[in-house]
């Protein structure tokens, strides 16, 4: 058989004609068995579809499918069957059932002739064993060429009586299915008298031992010697033997195709043989009939879901998809009646016990089920136990024993579970008032639609609940924008009282008509603050006034301890003790106000009516009183940090004060003690002994370092002392400039320095001069031995700043010094190896820190040092 793909079938008819007459001529020239075989297979393959194909003897039919097609085909000499197996259950068009038609006779023809000029061709064969198997063959094919074209149990089994009347003769013949715990006949043969008619019509029991025996056995039963007292069906008394073919498949009830004979004698092999071929092909039509209904529940329920999928996503109503659920399923059973069940939690005053209660529901139920079912069912009842227990479909056979005391004429019912949110929160329900068990086709099409049901409701729920999340996210954002507005410049005030009142005035705005109140514990009683609206309860304001007790007025209290909102829906008065004077306060919220963690007061809404207090209401609240605490978190800082910066300022300022006194002051008595020093020098100098030239020589250095020591310290303090206004400052030509002063030094180092391009900064030019003479004074002083200086200069953009680095190749600073050095008056270096004072980088620091920038440096011992500094910019109107 071809390995290529088949065309979708069925083909058209003028195409199949085709195909018959182009195989004609090739079955005629077949001179094997074998070439037969292929030249058949290959038109079946590309004409229906078929997966294979085979010539087979009769004794090789028992190897047969529920997929599979059987065909007699009988030959002068020889009998056997074309076996066709499809991948699928198929029912045949009518062309196609024309096709096999016309190729069996062209096989059987195909077979005759192989037959006659075989090598047995001639010789007189086993006559009336050949006629008994041709004539099993036979009826196997009338029965087949019917069972190839419907799926109707009662009609294949009437096939069957009708096949085997006519082939066998004297024959009655029966077909039962089992029915509770009876076998009871469906289809029957004409020649049965009334009385026994009656009697398999109302069943035979189960365990008569011919029809247990043959069920059990699962294979064809031959009763030679028919009792009917034993079988327990005295009608049949006229029977002398019976035989029985059992079927057993899935989603189909057992059953037994009989044939009986009223003259007692042994079965014989033609008619065991004729019984077993048609027996076989009724299972097998069965079994096609059983598959075929499997992909016909399968499809129904397929488009159950879609037509329901289709209506549903249009919509997230509770109602209309119920209705949309109860009109799919009433359009697959007909006068049912449907329900959804929904679970009601506890409401806010505490009910009873929560029940099932019917909400939605088709209109053709009794008064007396509606009263039963409106008052809402027990949660344990029993016609949801089941399925709540698994979390899976129920369907329950016995309705009468579900719902004690209806009367409903309800034979049969199904439940089936909603699921959202991993809960069972209801229930879909069909109810029929017809008898029996339920069918795999009618399950498949009420999970099919409860399961479309359930992902309508669960998307629904989703929906309402990112709709819910919209509405408190916008109450949340409307009331943090309202408070921000309000509080914009409030934390720069840092007044409790303010703050408080504008959160007062926000949260008011948001609700209904009411008052807002801000309360704080103050010894044994709370203490009022702030207060926005009138109670409209003179004395119950008079009280407030007064102050409220600590420990009794627990609306306080509660939220105070827990640090947790206390929402009260409708106030209840013994709460504070007030009964007399809160008639008038309908529902109330106490909040909280948290700063680091602790409570601080507790910010108090009350309205004058009842409200149930929402999500977005809670949200609105929370986030009023949430921002209330940051902006009073925010003003205790601000507070602190004032406190500091003026601490700092006044500790700043008096230490520039005894900077410039201590180094302007001193210089009179230091110039009198340098002076006198000098005039003992120039008078006394060796005239005295060596010791005393050296005590004078230490006196005259130690007061000149002094004046150096002084006069940088008066050049310290004056960095904020004596500032000048910025303006723009081209630092080109302020770093030209002292690269002249420092010309000499220059020179004199054989040092090489490189300038590139600078910018203008915003900035005082004194002090700019003097931060880049003191960094560029010191990479020509700090150098390495042996290796001249090269110093490079360079800025670059950052931001609104301009950020310079200035390089060198010296001695470098090991990081343990990098802050250090920064220090007044911290040298890394002896004044032998180095000169100076060690107040330099001070000052350069200084300077830098005056202009709103920053300075830091990068350094490798021994390689050099690179300090890097930021500026301003000059702003773009001044250049």
């Amino acid at each position: 058989m071809s390995d290529a793909a088949p065309p979708d079938f069925p083909l058209d008819p003028a195409a199949l004609l085709g195909k018959l007459a182009r195989l004609g001529p090739v079955l005629a020239a077949a001179d094997t068995l074998t070439q037969l075989q292929a030249a058949t297979a290959d038109a079946l393959h590309s004409g229906l579809g078929a997966t294979s194909a085979a010539i087979l003897p009769e004794a090789d039919l028992a190897e047969t499918g529920p997929l599979t097609l059987i065909l007699a085909l009988r030959a002068r000499r020889s009998m056997g069957a074309l076996r066709v197996t499809f991948g699928a259950p198929r029912v045949l068009s009518g062309s196609e059932q024309l096709f096999l038609d016309s190729l069996v006779p062209q096989l059987c023809a195909a077979l005759e002739r192989l037959d006659l000029d075989g090598p047995h061709a001639g010789q007189p064969g086993e006559g009336t064993e050949v006629w008994e198997h041709n004539e099993a063959l036979d009826a196997f094919t009338q029965f087949t060429a019917l069972a190839a074209t419907t799926r109707d149990v009662p009609a294949l089994a009437r096939r069957a009586v009708q096949v085997l009347q006519t082939t066998l003769g004297n024959v009655s013949v029966a077909y039962y299915e089992r029915e509770d715990k009876l076998w009871k006949a469906h289809v029957w043969s004409n020649d049965i008298s009334a009385e026994v008619v009656a009697a398999i019509r109302a069943g035979v029991p189960l365990d008569a031992p011919s029809f247990a025996g043959a069920s059990d056995l699962e294979a064809p039963l031959f009763v030679s010697d028919w009792n009917a007292q034993i079988e327990q069906i005295e009608e049949t008394r006229d029977y002398g033997a019976v035989a029985f073919y059992p079927y057993r498949l899935a989603d189909t009830p057992p059953g037994l195709l009989v044939i009986g004979t009223q003259a007692g004698h042994q079965w014989t092999a033609r008619e065991q043989r004729v019984f077993r071929a048609v027996g076989r092909s009724l299972g097998l039509a069965l079994e096609r009939a059983s598959q075929a209904w499997v992909l016909a529940e399968r499809t129904e329920a397929l488009d159950a879901f879609v037509r329901f999928s289709e209506g549903s996503a249009l919509s997230s109503d509770l109602g209309e998809l119920a209705q949309q659920a109860f009109s799919v399923l009433e359009t697959f059973f007909p006068g049912c009646t449907c329900s959804l069940h929904e679970r009601r939690a506890e409401a806010q005053t505490g009910p009873p016990e929560p029940r099932w209660e019917i909400e939605y529901y088709t209109h053709n139920i009794s008064i007396e089920l509606a009263e039963i079912v409106l008052a809402g069912l027990p949660l344990d009842t029993p016609l949801f136990a089941a399925a709540l227990k698994s979390g899976e479909a129920d369907f329950v056979d016995d309705w009468f024993s579900q719902v004690p005391g209806s009367n409903e004429p309800f034979r049969t019912t199904g439940v089936y579970p909603i699921l959202i949110g991993g809960e069972i929160r209801a229930f879909l329900s069909v109810w029929l008032k017809i008898s029996g068990t339920w069918q795999a086709r009618d399950r498949a099409i009420v999970r099919a639609v409860g399961r479309s049901l359930n992902l309508a409701l669960e998307r629904a729920a989703a929906t309402e609940e990112l709709r819910r999340q919209r509405t408190e996210l916008l109450a949340r954002t409307q009331a943090l924008e309202a408070f921000a507005s309000l509080t914009r410049d409030l934390t720069l005030q840092a007044e409790e009282v303010t703050l408080v009142h504008r959160a007062q005035e926000v949260a008011l705005s948001l609700l209904p008509q009411g008052c807002a109140l801000y309360y704080r514990p103050q010894g044994a009683l709370w203490r009022l603050i702030s207060q926005i609206g009138s109670l409209n309860a003179p004395a119950l304001q008079a009280a407030i006034d007064a102050g409220l007790p600590y420990e009794t007025t627990l609306n306080l209290l509660v939220p105070w301890q827990t640090r947790q909102p206390y929402y009260q829906a409708q106030y209840d008065r013994s709460t504070d003790n007030l009964e007399e004077l809160t008639d008038k306060i309908g529902a109330t919220a106490a909040l909280p106000v948290l700063v680091a963690g602790q409570p601080v007061g507790v910010f108090v809404v009350a309205l004058f009516g009842h409200r149930t207090w929402t999500p977005a209401d809670r949200s609105s609240l929370e986030a009023v009183v949430g921002s209330l605490s940051l902006a009073k978190e925010g003003a205790r800082s601000v507070l602190a940090l004032r406190a500091r910066s003026a601490e700092l300022e006044r500790s700043n300022s008096e230490l520039e004060q005894f900077a410039y006194v201590a180094s302007h002051d001193l210089q009179e008595p230091l110039r009198t003690v340098t002076s006198f020093a000098q005039l003992l020098v120039g008078k006394y100098r060796g005239q005295l002994d060596p010791k005393a030239d050296v005590y004078l020589g230490m006196i005259s250095d130690g007061t000149a370092r002094m004046s150096r020591l002084l006069q940088d310290l008066l050049t310290f303090s004056r960095v904020a002392t004596s500032a000048q206004p910025m303006q723009v400052v081209p630092t080109g030509d302020v770093v030209a400039a002292v690269l002249s002063d420092l010309q000499d030094q220059l020179n004199r180092t054989g040092a090489s320095v490189s300038v590139l391009a600078l910018p203008c900064v915003w900035g005082d030019t004194t002090q700019l001069r003097q931060l880049f003479q003191n960094l560029i004074g010191n990479a020509l002083k700090f150098t390495a031995s042996g290796r001249a200086p090269e110093v490079r200069l360079s800025a670059e953009r950052d931001g609104s700043h301009w950020r310079f680095s200035l390089s060198d190749n010296g001695i470098g600073i090991a990081p343990a010094f990098f802050e250090r050095i920064f220090t007044i008056f911290q040298r890394l270096h002896s004044r032998e190896e180095y000169e100076g004072s060690g107040i330099g980088l001070a000052i350069t620091r200084k300077i830098v820190e005056r202009h709103g920038g920053e300075i830091w440096l990068d350094s490798q011992p021994g390689q050099g040092t690179t300090f890097y500094f930021t500026l301003p910019d000059a702003p773009q109107e001044t250049r």
